[in-house]
């Protein structure tokens, strides 16, 4: 399987202070522009995005991912993978390791791979984690700012809830408590003991609101 190496892109290095916070917000503009853009030609987004939506998306996030980690070269030797180096003849034979490269196989060919050559599918699959990993986190970023435009679209703001006084606290915290026990119990759990916990919460209430 042949592929063509990834070329790598340098990010502009930051400077100072300043220029790192202009590169954040320049960052942040382009992932609310692209969300937008996402909003408007994506059915369902951000709640839901389709398989072929979803392909296209990982394509792109993968063509950046192969900018930021290019491909290894690899040397087989006695049928073990060894980092190449200039001491490889070319008569040595070698495998790139890069984004296209791992990502190009099947569920059934991975698969197979596992028990066909267990070493590099190792490889393979350490760089095809890193490269999902990489895409789902992107893929949540979109999500996160799409949300927040079509909250923004609604007229929705974020409220702050009122801070209960520390009454209103404790018995919000007894009904967590009563929820959890039964939960609890239900599992079999059997230090959800609910005789004791009404003996317990009787004698504390009994202090705490003498006059109830």
């Amino acid at each position: 399987m042949v592929t063509k190496k990834s070329v790598f892109v340098s990010v502009s290095p930051i400077t100072s202070l300043k220029d790192g916070a202009y590169q954040q917000a320049t960052a942040h503009s382009k992932i609310r522009d692209f969300a937008s853009y996402a909003i408007d030609n994506i059915a369902g987004f951000p709640e839901s995005i389709g398989d072929d939506a979803r392909a296209d998306l990982n394509a792109g996030y993968q063509l950046k991912f192969s900018e930021n980690n290019p491909a290894k070269s690899y040397s087989v030797i006695n049928s073990h993978y060894v980092t190449r180096t200039a001491e490889h003849d070319d008569k040595i034979e070698k495998i790139e390791l890069s984004v296209a490269y791992v990502m190009s196989f099947t569920s059934q060919e991975f698969g197979k791979l596992k028990n066909d050559n267990p070493e590099l599918h190792g490889l393979v699959k350490s760089l095809r984690d890193s490269v999902g990993t990489y895409c789902s986190n992107r893929r949540l970023d979109l999500i996160r700012m799409g949300k927040t435009i079509i909250a923004e679209r609604e007229g929705k703001t974020k409220t702050r809830t009122a801070n209960k006084d520390f009454d209103e606290s404790i018995t919000a915290l007894f009904e967590s408590l009563d929820t959890k026990l039964k939960s609890a119990k239900s599992r079999g759990d059997v230090t959800a003991d609910e005789t004791r916990f009404k003996k317990a919460k009787i004698a504390f209430l009994a202090i705490w609101r003498p006059n109830a």
